[in-house]
């Protein structure tokens, strides 16, 4: 696996794994903005290697993910309506690119 590939599901697999009380909410927000430069930088790296149809779908599912968390970094209380409302958009969209950059077999 490589060096890129690892910090990115690492940086994933600490906001899937992370306790969601509201004290969290600020540090998600980080942790957020670092998982999706990281998985950025590994699809830089891997595109070459994947079919034009994967590297389109994972640079979409990034897209969206930038947007999503610079929508809900903005200040505000933690775990208001717009992060409670985003926040599940968020899940499914780490928990996709997880899947789509951890290798089968």
């Amino acid at each position: 696996m490589s060096i890129r590939r690892a910090r990115a599901l690492r940086r994933i697999d600490a906001i899937l794994t992370a306790d969601l009380r509201p004290e969290a909410a600020y540090p998600l927000r980080a942790r957020l903005g670092r998982a999706s430069l990281a998985a950025a930088d590994w699809l830089d790296q891997e595109r070459p290697a994947l079919s034009p149809d994967d590297a389109a779908a994972i640079a979409a599912k990034i897209s969206t993910l930038k947007s999503t968390s610079r929508r809900i970094m903005q200040p505000s209380e933690p775990f208001d309506s717009v992060w409670q409302a985003q926040w599940h958009e968020v899940l499914e969209l780490l928990t996709d690119l997880r899947n789509r950059m951890t290798p089968v077999g």
